[in-house]
């Protein structure tokens, strides 16, 4: 009978070290950024128990499509505050090259790009969604133009217009989702987020599956401060606005939508009426449950009150708030008559060793006792040379959600990975 040698069991080449041996970049940045970037995506593969083929097949994806358009390496910039983080801070483009100002100011081209190579990849994607909404919820070639002229250099808030994700399930099945980011769009048309936003959904929803569901924002969002339209400084002068729309590229039978809604005074009582959409959903399964657990993550997070945005920034200061702004998320089903709530809870100036602890305590609380053993120690795997007993940015957000049915999900979103 054989005998297992574990020492060579455990010296086995991960796939990041296998693909190393076959992959090659056509320059140098490509290079750097997979060499940065695929470890940590390979080790949070394995951290997640995705099984070794789904970890080369994300790692191979991850190569092919995203790597060519992460643009100039930080070695090629020499580390600038230009460039910062591999994964954006919220509502934010990834890095303030997006949009070459001469070409392709707003990142259009970027975007076709990107579906395009995705196309010819075996992932699933419809993109009837796409050409349905883009021209509602973003500029059109025209619009750019009039945009230019009439203002000239605008900050950075406009120059990316729509973000893919990707979700990259364990089953193999990638789901790409596309954000629209509604503030230039609004600027030119002169009209809300909010018109926008539930416009264009109604124009594609026929047959109304949304409406309820939307029926119940749109009345929340018209009791609040009246709404403004965007201004060309890139504020939205209310506290609170609607700043995103999402879908999933599926058919639109199985589409979900996201709204996603901006909240620049952060306490939990503001929280706790958006979860409940000032008591609209708060007879939805699951809405009061998920609102006492909400209270005691802010508890345990101890998270920072206060007006975080860029309402009371003094004049000529940057706009991006250093604490961050309180976000939610509600998905619309088709058929479900209430949104289903998300808060985005920001955690940077909070040390990340106490945010670790914090959601530790959190998952020993829903009894995943797996997660909680590992967390902090995983966490510190990502980010080898920082001591996270000092650092305050490595966590940028913590989204919660609950649902009758499926009970707690929690994602902590982390920041300058690859760095």
């Amino acid at each position: 009978m054989p005998v297992l040698n574990v020492e060579q069991e455990e010296a086995k080449p991960s796939p990041y070290q296998c693909l190393n041996q076959v992959l090659s970049f056509p320059d140098l940045d490509q290079d750097e950024w997979w060499h940065r970037t695929a470890p940590v995506l390979g080790k949070m593969m394995l951290d997640a128990n995705y099984d070794v083929h789904r970890q080369y097949q994300y790692l191979v994806l991850f190569a092919q499509y995203v790597i060519p358009l992460l643009g100039l390496s930080p070695s090629s910039i020499g580390h600038s505050n230009r460039y910062r983080t591999f994964l954006g801070t919220f509502g934010l483009p990834m890095t303030s090259y997006a949009g070459t100002p001469d070409r392709d100011p707003f990142n259009r081209l970027g975007l076709q790009r990107l579906l395009t190579s995705l196309g010819q990849s075996r992932i699933e994607m419809n993109l009837q969604l796409y050409h349905q909404l883009i021209s509602s919820l973003t500029l059109t070639p025209t619009e750019e133009q009039r945009v230019l002229q009439q203002h000239g250099s605008l900050p950075r808030l406009f120059r990316t217009q729509n973000i893919i994700g990707l979700d990259l399930t364990p089953d193999g099945n990638a789901v790409v989702k596309l954000y629209f980011r509604l503030a230039a769009k609004s600027l030119v048309s002169g009209l809300t987020t909010t018109s926008l936003t539930f416009d264009a959904i109604r124009n594609v929803d026929s047959d109304g599956r949304f409406t309820p569901a939307m029926n119940l924002i749109e009345s929340y969002m018209h009791d609040q401060v009246k709404p403004v339209a965007m201004t060309v400084e890139g504020l939205c002068t209310t506290h609170v606005w609607i700043s995103w729309c999402a879908c999933d590229l599926v058919s639109p039978g199985q589409n979900r939508y996201k709204i996603y809604i901006h909240e620049f005074w952060v306490n939990l009582d503001r929280a706790a009426d958006l979860w409940t959409l000032g008591g609209r959903i708060k007879d939805c399964p699951g809405n009061f449950q998920g609102l006492q657990i909400l209270r005691k993550l802010w508890s345990l997070l101890a998270i920072r009150e206060g007006s975080h945005g860029p309402l009371d920034a003094p004049s000529g200061e940057s706009l991006i708030p250093k604490t961050g702004t309180l976000v939610f998320n509600f998905e619309l089903h088709p058929g479900d008559p209430y949104p289903q709530p998300k808060v985005y809870l920001p955690l940077r100036s909070i040390i990340d060793k106490s945010v670790a602890e914090a959601v530790t305590s959190c998952f020993e609380d829903f009894g995943w006792m797996d997660h909680a053993r590992t967390y902090t120690e995983n966490f510190s795997s990502y980010y080898p040379s920082c001591d996270i007993s000092q650092t305050t940015e490595l966590q940028g957000v913590l989204s919660f959600s609950y649902s009758s049915k499926n009970g707690p999900y929690v994602s902590v979103y982390y920041r300058n990975v690859g760095l």
